[in-house]
């Protein structure tokens, strides 16, 4: 693998490497196959999750807005007011916390919410990729939060 990698990487040799390679998966067995679903399927592939509230207009037109940017399929969209959901993915939150702003679930389990959550949203969806460094800059973490709270305050 390393020599044909080299070779692919520094050599124009067409498409020789990549034949080799996919001549490679001629040589496993299945259990090499079960393991690596189970390495494509870990945690770090677990989906962002996004609690929103599914009795808001605004929000319902936020999540369409996400979905056609979720190009990668990492987002899934969960309306906090299913009692079953809230439990799952925002146990011991007061719906008032909840209707304050989005909140949003990382895989690795940590939770942001309004701008830091949009902020969050930004590293996972190609489309908004180049507001990323942006939204760091400091001094626009500050106008944000203000920017959000007011369009959260408003939304109905």
């Amino acid at each position: 693998l390393l020599t044909h990698g080299g070779i692919m990487m520094l050599m124009d040799i067409g498409t020789f490497s990549l034949a080799v390679f996919a001549s490679y998966l001629g040589l496993l067995k299945d259990d090499d196959f079960s393991a690596m679903r189970t390495w494509f399927n870990r945690k770090a592939f677990k989906k962002t999750m996004i609690l929103f509230d599914g009795r808001c207009g605004l929000c319902g037109t936020m999540t369409v807005i996400l979905t056609s940017f979720d190009w990668l399929q990492r987002l899934a969209f969960v309306n906090y007011h299913d009692p079953v959901v809230r439990e799952k993915y925002a146990e011991g939150m007061p719906m008032k916390t909840l209707d304050e702003a989005m909140h949003v679930r990382s895989p690795d389990e940590s939770m942001t919410k309004g701008f830091y959550g949009f902020r969050t949203l930004t590293k996972e969806l190609p489309p908004l990729w180049i507001l990323v460094p942006i939204l760091y800059i400091p001094g626009v973490p500050f106008i944000g939060e203000k920017v959000y709270g007011w369009v959260a305050r408003h939304r109905r």
